[in-house]
């Protein structure tokens, strides 16, 4: 069975040529085929791109913009499509996508962060259906391959996250503690979500969570990237100094920090390496062990403080 991470599969397909493909607001695509060393534009998609996911064989890439009724879709990150997918949701703004269980679910929030009950899964990234939620103001969701979970939170209250079987039906699952939880990661049997100076992690598919405390404790976690291969958590934060944390079990963390001191919040695994871009100056960054950082290329044209998501095709 795929097994996935972040908002992609692991199948031990394209280890080492793994195609990252990121998206940024009101900039366009990027791509790159070589752990970040070099980027290549997609200046103008059809779609101002806002999330992007992998899965099915696609890369899918939802709008920035309420009112857009279209996805986009790629099999190489280079070449798009676009897919009348949708009626309008106006009024809301897709905050996350993932692929698990054949199926991918997206999940939006409402005007200004608020709560929304606008969602849609699609079992080919091509023919989507609405789906009515829980009111909440949805942040991110991800899949172990059998289980969705999804965090939400307004003004620091949520104390509890949302699993699903099939991106559908939702029960609420109690977390130990209230705070901002937006960040949630799957890797080897653990379930991790985070917020500012807290995680909380759990052993049976999200249904019962333990809390713990996060090093990073005055920054706002944003992704928690895992690697299968070297048995490793990364979680990215907001702060503008560098700061991300790591943990090989999802429990115990490590503070560390990238060779700039700017906000590196989007990660990806491509299965030979961390790659990471600092959303303040587009410059990349891999890593084969998560701990030591080298330089790749900066992306080209690219408009300070818009990169939204970074994915691959890596599959395990």
């Amino acid at each position: 069975m795929l097994t996935p991470y972040h908002n992609k599969l692991f199948s031990g397909v394209n280890k080492g040529a793994a195609t990252i493909v990121g998206s940024a607001y009101s900039d366009g695509i990027y791509t790159s085929k070589n752990n970040g060393v070099s980027w290549t534009k997609i200046a103008s998609p059809s779609i101002d791109p806002m999330r992007v996911a992998w899965g099915n064989g696609l890369f899918v890439v939802l709008s920035s913009v309420p009112s857009d009724t279209d996805v986009i879709i790629s099999t190489d990150g280079i070449n798009w499509t676009t897919e009348a997918a949708y009626a309008s949701t106006s009024g809301y703004q897709w905050s996350s996508i993932t692929y698990g269980n054949g199926l991918f679910v997206a999940k939006s929030i409402g005007s200004g962060g608020n709560v929304s009950t606008r969602g849609m899964t699609s079992p080919d990234g091509v023919t989507w259906t609405l789906r009515t939620l829980p009111s909440a103001a949805w942040r991110q969701v991800r899949s172990d391959g059998t289980t969705f979970v999804s965090t939400h939170c307004v003004s620091a209250t949520a104390n509890n996250v949302y699993t699903s079987s099939d991106g559908t039906s939702w029960t609420v699952r109690g977390l130990p503690a209230t705070g901002n939880w937006d960040t949630v990661g799957y890797g080897d049997g653990t379930w991790v979500v985070a917020e500012t100076g807290n995680t909380a992690y759990s052993l049976d598919g999200g249904t019962s969570w333990i809390g713990t405390a996060s090093p990073s404790d005055a920054y706002n976690p944003v992704v928690i990237e895992y690697s299968p291969e070297l048995g490793l958590f990364l979680m990215t934060t907001q702060t503008g100094s560098g700061y991300y944390d790591t943990s090989p079990d999802g429990i115990n963390w490590t503070q560390r920090t990238m060779p700039l001191s700017e906000a590196f919040e989007q990660v990806t695994w491509t299965g030979t390496a961390f790659v990471t871009v600092s959303k303040t100056s587009g410059r990349s960054f891999y890593s084969n062990d998560g701990i030591n950082w080298t330089e790749g290329g900066t992306l080209p044209t690219y408009t300070s403080g818009y990169l939204t998501e970074l994915t691959c095709n890596y599959e395990v």
